[in-house]
Parts: structure tokens; C-alpha cells; sequence
């Protein structure tokens, strides 16, 4: 411990002797180790990060495939009731939420748009959430088409829009038009399924689905598949035993129902790992894309540092000498670079994530111009801090080891009769090394971002066989104030003809 005090006093005195090296190198690492871990805390929000309920470990996601066809997750209202009753010896609990967009508005005030989740009555049973305000659903809530109407509010909106008011529990609101009262408030941090990305602002039963317009018949077809549906595997019981006992209930359904369903297939997985795409390969591609791009402009910064210090070293390689001529250890010197190295890593990967946590709410707080609240969690956790201090330590070894080895190599009776003269001078296959890295590094990451920009300049100049010039875009939705169907085919038709009398003005 005493050397080690020594090393990190000798280590301070060399950055004050060149402050300029120093804050260089300090800033060039914080750039790295900050971009790796704004990209991290995206990964981890989106994708790492255990849902906020009672064991989410025990949550799994549901998938089916038909004539060995590709893996598919959305299931129709008749799978899900008998996936639910056949798989009871696996699951505790099976339960299915889809979301949907409706017109939300209270006495005094206009409607707005706002995400809904529609979930069986035992989705937050399942999940074991319990409320901010009021009550949830009760599992017997849901289950007959067009009964029970009640709404709970997600924690987020019931701030936005009602601040926080406990006394919002038992008052009617209007969704879509149609009467729907309040029971309770979602707690806080719970952005509901499948993933943390789409807040929703309100949880209504899968009964209340009617409100879209969408009839009874419908619904309940086998063919109508828009229902994710996840299972709370039981204590001990694994994901292989739950696959087995679902095949079994597949093969049940394809008896009892074999114009519907044809070689059909279920697969569980864990939450996590389909909370993108319906297979976890999909999961695993983005999160190593966008890691992998990250730790690339992580490993520029090192070989930038590295050069710079393996520079460094070379101008003090006669102070080396004169410290092993008197009788200092090869190993001790190594070890001094080592320290000063990992030193420069640790002050770079704490400005680092000072930079990242920045970053991550810069990303939080983007305006993506779109009327659906995604939201871009930027919460920091023991993972991020745990992952960044991985990064730096590693890129204190990265730094430290050309200038050790060279250390290592250096001979010190032709450094001491040289002296002073070309310390700097001359070629070394090390720092040409090191060039080179970051010059094949720098044209991957041009070429990337190349490909990037053309994709995007593609997309803008798409030829959508008229001319786009002066052509306006009018979206409106007749459901925020729960215009019937003929009524919106009325107001269509109207619109157009004043449309037509406008025709030559220049709007």
C-alpha cells in the first residue's frame, strides 16, 4: 500500500508538470468513455434494465408460428383465453395487454390523443403492482366484451394532467367519447409493455376495446391477432418445461380448431430478450451494433492517448535509465507507467460519465415531432457506473501498455551514453503502429457514417411519382370527440367540398 501511495504521489507531480498532456489526454478519454456510456444507458434502459415489478425474472413472452413459418407475437382474443387455460401447471399467471391510441378528455377542457394499454384483468395481479392511487383491475374486469367501464391512469399523465390530485379516483372522464371512471393510478416508474420506450397514459380491460369501433365479431375472430401476451413462470419451473407444456396445448387447439390453426407452435422467452422484434437474435444485433460503434471511437481515443504517451515516455526514457542505474527494479518502473496510465483512465472515465449522464439527458429531452410520447429513459444505475468503470480500467491498460513494453525493452546503457540528443527523433514501429490503427479506425467510422447520411439523403429525395412540391398533409382524428363512422364520412365529404371551393388560392 505504501508503494502504491508512493506511485500515485509520483504520478500527480508528473500531470502538474505537463498540464497541457495532461487535460489533452484527460478530455480525449472522457469523449470515449462518455459516448460508450450515454450508448450503454440506452441499451441498459431499453433492454437490460428488469422490468419494475414483483420477480421479473419470472416473466416471460409468448410467441407462436404457424406451418413453420417465421416467429410471430401477436395473438388473437380466443389463443390467448386457451394458451391461458392449458398452461396453468407452467404459469401462475397468463395475461395479454395491446396498445392503442384514443381521445381522452374531462369536462371543461379539449380532448387529447394518448397511448392506452388494453390488458386482461390480471395483468397487474400478474406482475404484482400495486397502485400510487385507488385500485387496479380485478381479475374478473375484462373478460365480457363491452362491460366494465373503467380506466387507471398512468403515474406520468395523472401528473401532466391532473397534478397528482388523489381526488381524480371515482370521477368520470370521457375516452373516445364514451364514459369510463377512474379507479386508480399506475405506480410510478411502471411504463407498462412491452418495453420502457412508449409510456402509456392509461390502462382500460381488454373488454373496453369496443370503444375504437371495433366490433364484437371482430375481436373475438381467430384470424384478428393483436395481442401481446406474456406468462409469470411458476417457482423452479423453466423456460424448456414451459415450452413443452405449451406445445401440448398447441396441439390441443389444432384438434379443436383445424381450419384456424395448421402446425402451429409456442415458444416462450424471457422478457428481456423480446422487448424488440419477435426474436431475441434481434435484441442481441442492435445492442452489439450500437456498443460496438461506440467502443470503437472508445479504441481511437485510447490509441490517440496511447501515442501521446508513448511520446511522453520517450522523452523521459533517459530519467527511466537513471532510475534503474540506481537501482530501481524493472518491474517497479513498469509498474509506475501503469499507474500513471490507469491514473489518466480513471480521472478521463470520471469526466466520462459526467459527459454520458449529460448526454443521455440531452437524448431524453429530443423532440422527435411525433404526438406518441416516447419516452428515452436516462436513469443511471449501478450497471452504467459498474460498465464505465470497466471501460476505464481497460483503456488504462490500453494506454499504458505501449510505453511499459518499450520501458521493457529499452536498453539502459545506450539510453544513458545518447544522453539528451533525438530523444524524440527517429522512427519507432509502435508509434507507426498506433497510426495506422487510427487511421484504419477513423475510415470505418467515416465510411459508417457515410453510409448513414447517404441512406438518409435516399429516403428525402424518394420519387413518389408526383410532385411533392406545395402538397399539404391535414391529419385529423374524429375519435378524440367520439364521432360515429357515418359522421366522419360526413365531415370527410364536407371538408373535400370546401376543399374544392378554396381550389387556385395560394394557401
Amino acid at each position: 500500500m505504501g508503494t502504491l501511495l508512493q506511485d500515485l504521489r509520483f504520478t500527480f507531480r508528473q500531470f502538474r508538470k505537463a498540464p497541457g498532456f495532461t487535460v489533452t489526454a484527460v478530455l480525449t478519454l472522457a469523449l470515449g468513455i462518455g459516448a460508450n456510456t450515454a450508448i450503454f444507458s440506452l441499451v441498459n434502459s431499453f433492454l437490460l434494465k428488469p422490468l419494475p415489478v414483483e420477480n421479473p425474472g419470472q416473466i416471460s413472452a409468448l410467441t407462436y408460428r404457424q406451418n413453420h413459418g417465421a416467429t410471430q407475437r401477436p395473438f388473437s382474443l380466443p389463443e390467448f383465453r386457451e394458451v391461458r387455460a392449458q398452461s396453468g401447471n407452467s404459469f401462475s399467471d397468463v395475461f395479454a395487454v395491446t396498445a392503442g391510441l384514443d381521445g381522452f378528455s374531462t369536462e371543461g377542457r379539449q380532448p387529447e390523443r394518448i397511448t392506452t394499454a388494453y390488458v386482461s384483468g390480471n395483468f397487474f395481479p400478474a406482475l404484482g403492482v400495486r397502485p400510487a392511487a385507488g385500485r387496479l383491475f380485478l381479475r374478473s374486469e375484462g373478460e365480457v366484451l363491452d362491460r366494465d367501464p373503467v380506466i387507471v391512469l398512468g403515474y406520468e399523465f395523472w401528473q401532466k394532467r391532473f397534478n397528482g390530485d388523489p381526488n381524480v379516483v371515482g370521477r368520470q372522464v370521457a375516452l373516445d367519447g364514451h364514459s369510463v371512471t377512474v379507479i386508480g393510478v399506475a405506480p410510478r416508474g411502471f411504463y407498462g409493455l412491452p418495453s420502457n420506450v412508449l409510456t402509456m397514459a392509461a390502462y382500460l380491460p381488454l373488454s373496453q376495446m369496443t370503444l375504437e369501433g371495433t366490433p364484437p365479431e371482430v375481436l373475438n375472430s381467430w384470424q384478428t391477432r393483436n395481442f401481446l401476451v406474456y406468462g409469470r413462470l411458476r417457482p423452479g419451473v423453466s423456460l424448456r418445461q414451459a415450452n413443452a407444456e405449451l406445445n401440448v396445448a398447441a396441439q390441443g387447439i389444432m384438434r379443436q380448431h383445424p381450419d384456424e390453426e395448421k402446425q402451429l407452435e409456442f415458444t416462450a422467452f424471457s422478457e428481456r430478450s423480446l422487448r424488440i422484434g419477435s426474436s431475441p437474435n434481434t435484441v442481441y444485433v442492435i445492442s452489439a451494433l450500437f456498443l460496438g460503434l461506440a467502443a470503437m471511437v472508445l479504441l481511437l481515443a485510447c490509441v490517440n492517448v496511447a501515442n501521446l504517451v508513448l511520446v511522453r515516455a520517450t522523452v523521459r526514457e533517459r530519467e527511466m535509465a537513471i532510475r534503474a542505474a540506481l537501482g530501481a527494479q524493472r518491474a517497479r518502473l513498469l509498474r509506475q507507467l501503469v499507474t500513471e496510465s490507469i491514473t489518466l483512465a480513471l480521472a478521463g472515465g470520471c469526466a466520462g460519465v459526467l459527459f454520458g449522464m449529460w448526454a443521455s439527458a440531452a437524448l431524453s429531452h429530443v423532440d422527435l415531432h411525433f404526438d406518441i410520447p416516447f419516452t428515452v429513459p436516462a436513469e443511471f444505475d449501478w450497471r452504467i457506473f459498474l460498465y464505465s468503470f470497466a471501460l476505464a480500467m481497460m483503456a488504462g491498460i490500453v494506454v499504458g501498455m505501449a510505453p511499459a513494453l518499450r520501458a521493457a525493452k529499452a536498453n539502459v546503457n545506450t539510453v544513458l551514453h545518447e544522453g539528451g540528443r533525438g530523444v524524440t527523433g527517429g522512427r519507432h514501429w509502435m508509434r507507426d503502429a498506433l497510426v495506422v490503427m487510427q487511421i484504419a479506425g477513423s475510415l470505418v467510422l467515416l465510411v459508417v457514417a457515410g453510409l448513414f447520411v447517404h441512406s438518409l439523403a435516399a429516403l428525402e429525395s424518394t420519387d413518389f411519382g408526383f410532385k411533392a412540391d406545395r402538397v399539404l398533409n391535414l391529419c385529423y382524428d374524429t375519435s378524440l370527440i367520439g364521432m360515429k363512422d357515418e359522421q366522419a364520412r360526413s365531415l370527410a365529404a364536407d371538408m373535400r367540398a370546401r376543399l374544392h371551393e378554396l381550389a387556385g388560392w395560394r394557401l
